[in-house]
């Protein structure tokens, strides 16, 4: 007889050697059942798809944006998974032929993974990491037999979830806050005593310690219309799906072209604080920063145009713009602080919260957004309070979420003697010089399969 198996897209080094032990504990209690595990391997060259790749090339489906979204293998779409991947490499900006050496590896390494998930047999449970990229094919088809799935990812903590309705699960469908949590009156005042501590505490996020912030900006802004809030270029592009932009390059460079078409309009661009952190621990940021002043060297002349170098918290920048500034951003938690201090946002439908909640002036494609941008700040649509409260309780107090005190890795930080600033910058490093006897592990393993949090996807209207 076959085993019963644990699926798994990592191996178990570095921080997956507690996270993947866990999810085959909490699997197995939950499915009473025992389970081995089985990993990934990597495929042979497959002629089929080569074929598929071939065929697609000569169609011109490589050439267009609308037709990479829409390619599909056996019945699933690749784009939503396959670009991501192709924006990890910085180069795909500048270079062509860079750009279709990483599509076709894209496609065809994506394509791939259709093919691996298909064929898998006697799975009964499954942990996929990174699900924004091709990995989030093997989400789309394991959860359609109604095992539970295993994953860790931002805006959540460590998670697993059923598909019991078997419908096809988009990553961004999974991630996504939503409505399936009600909100009560002592959760809507610890949401707010939350967004006033993020606001006056920016250091309380790892990636924000070590930015030396300035308090005050020596530059006039009472004539303000607008600010463009800029994030990464080239880490997880999509993660919340596609908008009618490809990546956040994309959507940069269209927002200031279509803003400074208004000559009335007068633009503060605010770059992400990590692009200017001289410690960040990896090449993102420099990359981030390259791509940044690519973009913002065409407006060096225009007056209309004002770009902050400076790292300034964003309370003490909404205190000094005037109130009735438009605030752009595309899927970032400066959305919440903003509209707390009651300012109106546009921000992209594929956000880390989803369309159930009204809190944002949202687009779900590049027409839809060239109008909301023309739009007046009196034509545009304050927040729903309550909807503010319940994605902010669910980023920033949910116990199991990232910011709880139930989140797994405090547990692994508290029982390994290990300090979080340690962890963020070299995880791999600080737990191979970790010793721990096999027991404690076990009892290490048990704790953490309690901060495992169950999300409820079928109760959401996809």
């Amino acid at each position: 007889m076959d085993p019963n198996l644990l699926f798994c897209t990592r191996k178990i080094k570095g921080v997956y050697k507690y996270i993947i032990p866990t999810a085959k504990h909490h699997s197995e209690k939950v499915l009473n059942t025992k389970l081995e595990y089985s990993f990934l391997k990597q495929k042979r060259l497959s002629i089929n798809v080569l074929f598929f790749i071939f065929k697609n090339f000569l169609n011109g489906n490589f050439f267009n944006k609308d037709k990479l979204m829409s390619i599909k293998y056996r019945g699933h779409y690749l784009g939503r998974y396959a670009l991501p991947e192709v924006y990890k490499n910085f180069k795909s900006y500048s270079s062509t032929r860079i750009y279709y050496f990483e599509i076709f590896k894209a496609f065809y390494f994506t394509a791939q993974v259709v093919d691996k998930a298909k064929n898998l047999k006697n799975v009964r449970a499954a942990f996929i990491d990174h699900g924004m990229y091709r990995n989030g094919i093997f989400m789309e088809i394991l959860s359609k037999k109604n095992i539970p799935i295993y994953s860790l990812g931002y805006p959540r903590g460590f998670f697993f979830f059923y598909n019991k309705k078997r419908k096809t699960l988009n990553y961004e469908n999974i991630i996504q806050l939503n409505k399936a949590k009600k909100i009560n009156n002592s959760k809507n005042n610890q949401a707010k005593k939350a967004l006033k501590i993020v606001l006056t505490n920016t250091e309380k996020f790892p990636w924000m310690q070590h930015i030396r912030f300035v308090d005050n900006l020596k530059i006039n802004l009472k004539d303000l219309t607008h600010v463009i809030y800029v994030h990464s270029f080239t880490d997880t592009q999509m993660i919340y799906g596609y908008d009618g932009f490809l990546n956040v390059y994309e959507w940069f460079n269209f927002t200031l072209k279509e803003l400074t078409k208004n000559k009335n309009n007068k633009i503060l661009l605010k770059a992400h604080p990590s692009f200017f952190h001289e410690k960040y621990p990896n090449k993102n940021a420099i990359y981030d920063r390259e791509l940044f002043f690519k973009v913002t060297n065409q407006y060096l002349d225009n007056k209309n145009v004002i770009i902050l170098k400076d790292s300034i918290r964003n309370k003490k920048l909404l205190e000094q713009i005037p109130k009735k500034t438009i605030l752009v951003s595309h899927h970032g938690s400066v959305v919440l602080e903003s509209l707390f201090m009651g300012f109106k946002c546009i921000a992209s439908s594929s956000a880390f919260w989803n369309n159930q909640f009204k809190i944002s002036n949202n687009w779900k494609n590049e027409i839809e957004y060239k109008k909301i941008l023309k739009k007046e700040w009196r034509l545009l649509k304050y927040h729903n309070k309550e909807d503010l409260l319940n994605v902010s309780y669910q980023l920033f107090c949910e116990p199991k979420g990232i910011y709880g005190k139930n989140y797994w890795e405090n547990i692994l930080i508290e029982n390994l003697k290990i300090k979080k600033k340690s962890l963020f910058q070299n995880p791999v490093e600080t737990l191979e010089k970790t010793k721990i006897s096999k027991i404690k592990k076990e009892k290490l393993i048990s704790k953490i399969s309690k901060s495992i949090e169950n999300i409820f996807i079928n109760k959401v209207k996809i």
